[in-house]
């Protein structure tokens, strides 16, 4: 099956830097706030169903500050959890590793207990690799999952989770079967000679609401960065980066295999791209994006109208040519763009870019990052200071400041329109309920909220209007 390219953006920008935002101009307003010490390793924070969100760690706190309990495993050993995730009902999955089981994902209810656990991954025969599993002069890799994170729950209580496999690995519980292998030539990351990791296969599996396996895809030679999944069009969507030629495939249970094409062979041009997978493994590039020296998708995310959301990086250049030299390509400086994608089959759409000389490429921050909310909220953590336009609002006494001049900002947007923004560095706010925002500082956790238009405190069911959808530009 043809994997169909939905999209190409070209990011070959020899103009001098610009900038596009969005104005929203809103009465003045306030922040309340609540400020109180965190304890353990924060981590990406998960919002719960209320007014409450749990941290990496597993500690449950009320937007107030107020402890609620914690994550309990069957292990007297503390497992190194890599994400946390609440479902619709408030039950968690969890996706840890542990010293004596692996990576493996567990299912706890709204109070933290654990209801059943799931380890990632048999080791498999390694004659059902086609190929090597190792560089040349490495040992044989340790046949199994390397990396795991759960990426969303369904609204029947189904798991998606998504991570890395070397070697060879059967990602099926038993008695059922599903094995694959991280060869030189099916891997996505890890593959060039002389690196020191071994190499690396992209997979997603899924479990129902009481841990019963019903599936598992790989994706062969495709370079994931980051992977969301649109629980109400059951579409996972991952980002790549890489200039690949060869043909692209989606590997599930079933008997006939996929193997659609890219449909690009030029690998001098450095590419990110869009891949909408569905459970079948149906797949379809639905955007690329390629720039002269070089692009990143920074993060993806759906909001809960099923749009997906995406912050890029890109460094545009201005491409030399003199003599019989080979073309050159000098950087001209790095954008931040904020895209959205409608659905799968339309165009792009441009929320908020700036862009910056190459001399001031560090205010972008590396570690931009989007998390959707409800009532159709996004947050860019650590936004460049003039991505977005909207109500810029002060920071109150008890939140600790940068003060320097275009620092990082938190900016919160709702159906793609600037809501409000504040100078706070942080990677790991949350959206809840009722308008909190939550997020980790260095030393402390808080909830902020601004007031209602009116200037008044906001009061629990407090809504304000929000459009169906996104400003198109």
């Amino acid at each position: 099956m043809k994997l169909a390219t939905l999209c190409t953006v070209v990011l070959l920008l020899s103009a001098p830097p610009l900038r596009t935002t969005v104005a929203s101009p809103a009465p003045h307003r306030e922040l309340e706030v609540h400020v109180w010490n965190h304890e353990g390793d924060v981590g990406p924070l998960s919002a719960g169903t209320k007014d409450d969100f749990w941290t990496r760690s597993g500690i449950h706190y009320l937007f107030n500050g107020t402890r609620l309990g914690g994550l309990s495993f069957g292990s007297a050993e503390p497992p190194q959890v890599s994400a946390v995730r609440v479902g619709p009902g408030g039950g968690l999955f969890v996706t840890a590793r542990g010293s004596d089981v692996g990576w493996f994902v567990s299912s706890h209810d709204s109070e933290g207990r654990q209801l059943w656990m799931r380890p990632l991954g048999r080791v498999a025969p390694r004659g059902a690799a086609k190929g090597p599993t190792r560089h040349r002069d490495q040992e044989e890799p340790p046949s199994a999952v390397s990396f795991a994170e759960v990426i969303g729950v369904s609204a029947d209580g189904s798991v998606l989770l998504s991570g890395w496999l070397q070697g060879c690995v059967d990602l099926a519980p038993e008695p059922s079967t599903f094995v694959d292998c991280a060869t030189l030539d099916r891997a996505g990351k890890n593959t060039q000679a002389g690196q020191d990791a071994f190499p690396q296969l992209f997979f997603a599996t899924r479990f129902d609401v009481h841990g019963r396996w019903e599936g598992s895809q790989t994706f062969p030679r495709l370079p994931v960065t980051g992977s969301a999944w649109s629980q109400a069009q059951d579409i996972l969507a991952l980002t790549l980066r890489g200039g690949w030629t060869g043909p692209i495939s989606v590997h599930t249970p079933q008997t006939r295999g996929n193997s659609p094409s890219s449909g690009h062979s030029d690998a001098r041009i450095y590419q990110a791209a869009v891949a909408f997978v569905d459970r079948h493994g149906r797949a379809q590039i639905a955007l690329q994006l390629r720039s002269g020296t070089g692009t990143l998708i920074r993060s993806a995310v759906f909001d809960t109208l099923g749009q997906l959301w995406l912050l890029i990086d890109a460094e545009p250049s201005l491409e030399l040519r003199g003599g019989d030299s080979k073309p050159m390509g000098m950087p001209l400086g790095r954008c931040a763009t904020l895209l959205y994608l409608p659905n799968a089959g339309a165009p792009p759409r441009t929320a908020a870019s700036v862009c910056t000389d190459i001399s001031h490429s560090a205010t972008i921050p590396m570690e931009q990052s989007l998390v959707a909310g409800p009532d159709g909220r996004v947050i860019v953590n650590m936004a460049p200071a003039e991505l977005v336009d909207g109500d810029t609002l002060a920071l109150p006494a008890q939140l600790p400041t940068d003060g320097e001049r275009g620092a990082p900002r938190l900016v919160v947007t709702r159906g793609g329109v600037p809501d409000w923004s504040a100078q706070i560095s942080t990677g790991s706010a949350v959206a809840l309920t009722n308008g909190w925002t939550c997020f980790a500082t260095l030393k402390s956790m808080a909830c902020v909220r601004p007031t209602a238009l009116d200037g008044r405190r906001q009061q629990p069911g407090d809504t304000q209007s929000t459009p169906t959808e996104p400003v198109k530009r």
